[in-house]
């Protein structure tokens, strides 16, 4: 599952490396667990996997900050995706609470310099 990542913060992006590239992504319907309705679909969503409440509760509560899933939440990923939303906003890095938005095709990526 190829995901490209980027984030508004530029100190946060330079602890990736010193090539720091601006960029216009072309994405318009960005999954967003901190929406009510998109976060209903994630419940749904790990319902229909069999999760049980147990697991789900286990979920929000070791891979969510706030109301957004961190990085490594695999299952938001895939919700997203068999939603047919073309991008995700996650907890990237939680101390300085920096958001990032998870692009899910390279297409959608325009390097502008």
């Amino acid at each position: 599952l190829p995901v490209w990542f980027f984030t508004k913060d530029l100190n946060y992006a330079k602890t990736y490396g010193s090539y720091i590239y601006k960029v216009k992504l072309n994405i318009h319907n960005t999954f967003d667990t901190s929406n009510k309705n998109h976060f209903k679909l994630f419940i749904d969503y790990l319902k229909r996997e069999n999760k049980s409440e147990e697991d789900i509760d286990n979920i929000l509560d070791e891979q969510f900050f706030k109301e957004l899933p961190y990085w490594t939440c695999e299952d938001a990923y895939y919700c997203a995706i068999e939603n047919k939303f073309d991008s995700i906003l996650i907890a990237e890095e939680l101390e300085r609470e920096v958001e990032s938005v998870g692009v899910f095709d390279k297409g959608k990526i325009e390097i502008i310099n």
